[in-house]
């Protein structure tokens, strides 16, 4: 949270803003210490995941820029993509993925890493399902 917002909605999306920006880049504390680095991250977390929807960047900015501190330093609003989803080419690993679904298991829906097992990691948006499907939505498949 930030001390300066006093309106209880305004700290919850501000929060809101500071957990989705960590989801992408995980150091938003460091714009505690400096705020001119939430610039770098948030153009960091857009580069690494270019598939994220411009709308979802723009609202997230909207909550960040609710901090007096860190308004200055946010980026201008993203470019939308270049390509409408349903132009965009269905490569082997979209199909791969699409088949490694596995909806009979009770355990998770696709194929992860260690993090899968973890409680809520089966659906969560960095090791999960939610991710994955995500994912295959913005790409349209």
């Amino acid at each position: 949270m930030h001390p300066s917002i006093t309106s209880a909605r305004d700290a919850d999306l501000f929060a809101l803003g500071c957990c989705q920006l960590g989801a992408f880049v995980p150091l938003t504390v460091l714009t505690m210490r400096s705020p001119a680095v939430v610039r770098h991250l948030f153009n960091l977390g857009r580069a690494r995941f270019p598939m994220v929807p411009s709308e979802f960047l723009r609202r997230m900015q909207d909550r960040l820029a609710l901090s007096p501190d860190l308004r200055p330093y946010l980026p201008l609003p993203p470019a939308t993509a270049s390509l409408p989803l349903d132009e965009k080419p269905k490569t082997s690993l979209q199909r791969g993925i699409t088949r490694a679904a596995t909806p009979d298991r009770t355990d998770r829906l696709f194929p992860g890493d260690i993090a899968v097992h973890r409680p809520g990691g089966a659906l969560s948006l960095a090791n999960g399902a939610s991710g994955v499907l995500l994912a295959q939505h913005i790409v349209g498949t």
